[in-house]
């Protein structure tokens, strides 16, 4: 088989622009000295058999993607008079910059380096290789050089292989599973895992101008709570951002899946561990950006938490994700007169103060603090009890009339907010629950939710940063002390009404 047989064989199709590219690794692997010296032929006017190893060994050192796309056009002896002027890998994509009788000149974009070469090739010719060479464009991932852009040519390929699958939609944006070729990502990392990331099409350039740029301020703070992205794309009208694939999925993802297991100390001291970090992420956010800028994630939700299992054997990492929907401004929330952009929160978590911002107050910070309230609320209903009665509790918040949203708070007839007495049942069930009660861990947790986070009034909620020292002595305490953490009662606790089904008897947990 011929190598242009060979190459065009081996040309993949990216799914999601269907345009075609050559992968890395098996650029790496045809182009070899052995089948450079049989494609440039002996017959090449003023070439020796030594000119043609030396010939090989410089393109395999240095112009293997040139090479290529030489064969692709039929014109591979032309090498040696490219490689003079200069022409390597490095030096493509090559664009038309002459005219009239210069009209086939050829230049590097990257620093407009001009090969007069091509002057001397058919017109047709050029236009194959100006073609031909997107094949082998395909980009590199840097997976510890994160947060790279790249303005991708409508012709040049993402260096994914055929299968995807859809794992989230949303207006603004869709969200597909995707694996990498071989040879498109550098270094090998844990934090990619088997090649697979998560890629985030959006759907139009404001939102993903937005969310780049969220990225690339969050990029600097070194948290591992917070997502970091590979890379952002834009290609023509295509709009893309990759991630590393969320191994374990969503929070959301993890109480269902996880439903049966045990609630042990581990599972205790592990969740733990985990709203710690969380509440450490969300206080870099608010706090350890650069100069006077500051940041709100806006939209914390356990769908938006993901978990990463770098280790088989460990419980993983939960991280918070999303931050497209973030506020990043440059002055304090108390001297900004206008309200605030942020239109995305998902409203069953939104803080109460979003019902006044049409009389135009802006939304502090501590609306992320309501949010991770009723995040931590539920993960405490998940650990005494299981993800039915989460769901459950959700109906129940619903029942009532003016809240279909299944918020945490309802509004008066005077525009106060107040706690709904569905959420103060679930407070005062988990307080009473033998479990829970008595000086233990997750009784402090239920606590600061309930006297520090779903507080109505935004001037007397937690920020952040006493919200993480809080988290931070339960921890402590309950590492030094793991008896802390539960009471093991060894019977099982009757499932409070508020966890069950709407007008179903009470059943033992």
């Amino acid at each position: 088989m011929s190598l242009y047989d060979q190459l065009d064989d081996s040309l993949a199709e990216c799914p999601i622009s269907r345009n075609k590219f050559l992968p890395l690794n098996i650029l790496q692997n045809l182009i070899t000295e052995d089948n450079v010296r049989a494609n440039i032929g002996s017959d090449v006017e003023g070439q020796t058999s030594s000119d043609n190893d030396g010939l090989a060994k410089d393109v395999v050192r240095l112009a293997k993607k040139v090479f290529a796309c030489l064969i692709f056009v039929g014109c591979q002896n032309a090498i040696g008079d490219l490689l003079s002027e200069g022409l390597t890998d490095e030096k493509l994509p090559l664009f038309r910059s002459g005219s009239g009788s210069d009209r086939n000149v050829l230049s590097a974009r990257i620093d407009g380096t001009t090969f007069k070469t091509f002057r001397d090739w058919k017109r047709p010719d050029v236009d194959h290789f100006l073609e031909k060479q997107w094949r082998v464009q395909a980009p590199v991932f840097d997976t510890k050089v994160t947060g790279g852009h790249f303005s991708l040519n409508r012709h040049c390929a993402l260096p994914l292989q055929s299968k995807t699958e859809e794992i989230g939609s949303t207006q603004l944006s869709t969200v597909v599973k995707c694996t990498l070729y071989p040879g498109h990502y550098r270094p090998a990392s844990k934090v990619i895992g088997q090649f697979q990331v998560a890629i985030k099409l959006l759907r139009n350039y404001k939102d993903f101008e937005r969310e780049r740029l969220n990225l690339t301020t969050i990029q600097n703070l070194n948290n591992r709570h917070l997502i970091k992205h590979i890379a952002t794309c834009e290609s023509d009208s295509q709009y893309y951002v990759i991630f590393p694939l969320a191994n374990g999925g969503s929070l959301l993802d993890y109480w269902a899946r996880k439903n049966e297991i045990p609630r042990d100390q581990g599972l205790i001291f592990w969740s733990l561990q985990q709203m710690l970090g969380l509440a450490g992420a969300i206080c870099a956010l608010h706090h350890d950006l650069d100069g006077e800028i500051h940041c709100r994630h806006g939209d914390l939700k356990p769908a938006n938490v993901l978990l990463f299992n770098e280790d088989e054997s460990e419980d993983g990492l939960l991280v918070i994700a999303d931050l497209g929907v973030s506020r990043v401004y440059e002055h304090p929330t108390h001297i900004r007169r206008s309200g605030t952009t942020t239109k995305a929160t998902t409203r069953s978590y939104q803080a109460p103060e979003v019902e006044l911002e049409l009389y135009g107050q802006p939304r502090a910070r501590t609306y992320d603090i309501w949010s991770l309230g009723c995040v931590f609320l539920e993960f405490a209903i998940w650990l005494l009890y299981d993800f039915h009665a989460i769901q459950n509790f959700e109906e129940n918040r619903r029942r009532p009339v003016g809240n279909p949203q299944a918020s945490f708070y309802q509004m008066t007839p005077e525009r106060k907010a107040k706690i709904p007495p569905e959420v103060s049942d679930a407070i005062k069930a988990l307080r009473e629950d033998q479990r829970c009660k008595g000086g233990t861990a997750v009784e402090s947790l239920v606590n600061l939710i309930a006297d520090k986070l779903l507080v109505t009034v935004v001037e007397d909620r937690y920020k952040a940063e006493q919200l993480r020292d809080e988290l931070q002595k339960i921890v402590q305490d309950a590492e030094q002390n793991p008896s802390y953490l539960l009471n093991v009662t060894g019977q099982r606790s009757p499932i409070p009404k508020i966890f069950l089904p709407a007008e179903q008897p009470p059943k033992t947990w």
